[in-house]
């Protein structure tokens, strides 16, 4: 198969993600990308298969199986919930282990061709991955034959156009006439050149973006995506969507613990600061707090921190945020999305802000504090508890609103 089969694609969008992954969190040598390339050409291929099949829906939910976080899951299904289950299908796309020898021929008589026009079409990306993933993009290619109905579909669905694959079908769609939806899972930012290699900076979610439409949480992202570039009738602010049908949570309001959301790996620094300021703060208020930590952060990276156990503890992982909160007078935060859940919610929080350039909300308008004299005068004027009714039903009609649009 040609290269020219990709030529209706946008090849930098569809690649982009992946390059920006290598380039900053280097995983793969380029022997270990080779033996990808010759693993993926000879003993793996890709399988599509409906999990929701009737006919004559309009709306294409597609699973590409990369929403792996019991939080991101509950989200994605969220969101589906907001469809009458009676208007829409779902497409699951899966790798699996398998020889396929028709595809193995087709792939390695394409090789040199490939990284021939890849060199002149896409200069800046590695070629090893680019030609991992165009046999991958072949594979679904060939798969996706086996579904000759899919122009029926008003709209598809995915959860994060920014990787690879969600890219590859989302343009896939529109060139067959479909209008495609990504969803806003996290914080997603404007690039930062000063910050360009830290991959909560660089801007890859909005620059990769290629989808007809980006469902967004608030005009905070919205402002973000406009500086990168997304016109503004490409986004439409819906709410946040984990907290579709999110009940209002009541904070412990005579509770003397306080809530502490640490930031993830790529802000971790704030970790330090947050604990020293509370650490303080509690000595002589006479509170506590709980820490708890991004999902993804590494446990040995926990033990370092300074968390004095005479005012703070760990909260348990398998802990949800709701039971967390409603231990909770208020939560402190810096940088992490959960800020986002908590205005969502109507539940009181007071932001930290590092008041440098890795501050990520410096542009939303919260009071925040950078010392312990600053929150002691935040909580005691009660400037900086935001709190207001929770709008989790809000929420859900909007997304149920958008998604009616192509019921009719």
């Amino acid at each position: 198969m040609k290269i020219e089969t990709f030529k209706s694609y946008n090849l930098s969008k569809l690649l982009l993600y992946a390059n920006t992954m290598e380039r900053l969190l280097g995983k793969h040598s380029n022997f270990r990308l080779f033996l990808s390339v010759i693993y993926n050409m000879f003993m793996t291929s890709y399988q599509i298969m409906y999990i929701k099949n009737e006919s004559s829906k309009p709306i294409l939910f597609i699973n590409t199986s990369e929403v792996a976080r019991d939080d991101i899951i509950k989200m994605w299904k969220d969101v589906e919930n907001t469809v009458d289950k009676q208007s829409y299908n779902e497409l699951l796309v899966n790798r699996n282990p398998r020889l396929c020898l028709k595809k193995s021929l087709v792939c390695i008589f394409s090789l040199f061709s490939w990284i021939c026009i890849l060199k002149k079409k896409c200069p800046e990306f590695g070629l090893l991955l680019a030609v991992l993933y165009l046999e991958v993009f072949l594979d679904i290619i060939k798969e996706l034959e086996n579904f000759p109905n899919l122009s029926k579909y008003r709209l598809c669905v995915f959860f994060y156009d920014a990787r690879p694959i969600d890219n590859f079908l989302s343009q896939y769609m529109q060139l067959k006439g479909i209008d495609t939806v990504t969803l806003q899972h996290g914080t997603m930012l404007a690039k930062r050149p000063t910050l360009y290699d830290n991959l909560d900076y660089c801007g890859v979610e909005f620059e990769s973006f290629v989808s007809t439409y980006f469902l967004g949480w608030n005009d905070f992202t919205k402002n973000e995506a406009i500086k990168s570039g997304i016109p503004n009738n490409k986004f439409v602010t819906l709410g946040c969507a984990k907290c579709i049908n999110a009940p209002y949570i009541q904070n412990a309001s005579e509770s003397k613990i306080l809530g502490l959301i640490l930031d993830g790996v790529f802000e971790e620094e704030n970790n330090k600061s947050m604990i020293d300021i509370l650490n303080k703060f509690c000595l002589k208020e006479g509170y506590r707090y709980i820490a708890r930590f991004h999902p993804s952060y590494p446990k040995e990276k926990m033990e370092n921190l300074n968390i004095d156990s005479r005012y703070g503890w760990i909260c348990p992982k398998e802990k949800s945020l709701f039971d967390f909160m409603g231990e909770c007078a208020l939560c402190i935060v810096s940088n992490s999305t959960v800020l986002f859940e908590f205005e969502a919610m109507g539940y009181p929080f007071m932001r930290y802000s590092s008041n440098n350039v890795k501050d990520k909300y410096k542009d939303f308008t919260v009071p925040s504090f950078t010392n312990e004299a600053e929150l002691s005068e935040l909580f005691h004027s009660g400037r900086g508890i935001r709190q207001s009714e929770g709008n989790g039903l809000v929420i859900y009609n909007n997304y149920k609103k958008f998604f009616d649009n192509y019921l009719l």
